[in-house]
């Protein structure tokens, strides 16, 4: 009986020990916001210190144009969620909402557009073909996978995720 014991409790222990070993992080999120992806752009396209300041200061100008506009969105959406919620949804008023959150969403777009235009004037000819050959290579590799519905799927299926030659971080 001792040993059953024993035999139990060692294998409660390894058990415990086994799973918090096989435990990872969370992924990454949006592009911006992975560790070292900014530093990385400004590494690859050998960027001064001037460029990163506009950079920036575009960045945060976007982002403040976008704010109120993302807020509209977020009140359309809780307005489509009271309609829904009467007992006689109007028709028409959900798709008035929807219109206007269409509307907005291609204001952003239209902001995100122009600031990836003021960052790219701000590239010297070098930089600029630098941000064509790599970059926006790359970025459209991902969007075609992505786009044939299978997401990264096909990357993951080899085993890890393995960058291109040119990528910065090997």
């Amino acid at each position: 009986m001792k040993k059953l014991i024993q035999a139990t409790l060692v294998a409660v222990i390894v058990l415990a020990l086994s799973v918090s070993t096989f435990a990872q992080p969370y992924g990454p999120g949006p592009k911006g916001d992975r560790p070292g992806f900014r530093a990385n752009m400004a590494k690859t396209l050998n960027l001064t210190d001037k460029q990163l300041t506009e950079i920036a200061k575009i960045n945060t100008d976007a982002q403040m144009k976008t704010l109120d506009l993302r807020n509209e969105i977020q009140k359309n959406r809780l307005k489509i969620k009271e309609e829904m919620l009467k007992d006689n949804p109007s028709k028409t008023a959900i798709k008035s909402l929807t219109d206007k959150i269409t509307a907005l969403q291609g204001k952003i777009k239209d902001i995100q557009i122009d600031k990836g235009f003021k960052i790219y004037n701000l590239l010297d000819a070098n930089q600029k073909k630098i941000a064509k050959d790599k970059m926006l290579h790359f970025g459209m590799q991902a969007r075609g996978k992505m786009m044939r519905g299978r997401g990264f799927r096909g990357l993951r299926n080899r085993g890890r995720y393995a960058p291109p030659e040119w990528a910065p971080c090997k």
